[in-house]
């Protein structure tokens, strides 16, 4: 014959209440999927640009959806023939805009990359870091700028 389990006991408990409230977790950036706005990055000015990346922050005339940045890459072939490389860059970009995420206004961010860096046949660590590096230069140029 099974026994019923006791009722749980949802009184707070002395030792429930020593425990620290974490911090909320980050949550993802949306990705941006809109032709029309990668369109717009053609047009627009670059907010910063680094040796190998140029970062576009797009004003559009309609509000946006949602109340974070929204993130677009364009990481093409020509700068980086291998897939693993590109999905790798692709990773560094969105930890690092997501770490960042409280900071950034609620807008479309692209980041394009414009050519091939020197760093692009390096070991996975030095990739990344490298990468890392140059991305957070290029957001914390883009986050001094002044708005227009």
């Amino acid at each position: 014959m099974i026994q019923p389990s006791p009722p749980l006991d949802t009184s707070a408990s002395p030792a429930a209440t020593d425990i620290p409230a974490r911090a909320a977790p980050l949550s993802r950036l949306p990705a941006l999927c809109e032709a029309a706005v990668f369109a717009l990055s053609r047009t627009q000015r670059p907010r910063a640009k680094s040796a190998h990346f140029v970062l576009y922050r797009i004003r559009t005339e309609t509000p946006m959806v949602h109340a974070q940045p929204v993130l677009g890459m364009v990481i093409g072939k020509a700068q980086l023939r291998r897939a693993h490389q590109r999905n790798r860059v692709k990773r560094v970009i969105r930890e690092v805009f997501r770490l960042h995420q409280h900071t950034l206004p609620p807008q479309p961010w692209i980041v394009r990359m414009t050519r091939r860096p020197a760093w692009a046949d390096k070991a996975a660590g030095e990739f990344r870091h490298n990468c890392r590096d140059e991305i957070q230069s290029l957001l914390a140029a883009a986050l001094e700028r002044p708005a227009p």
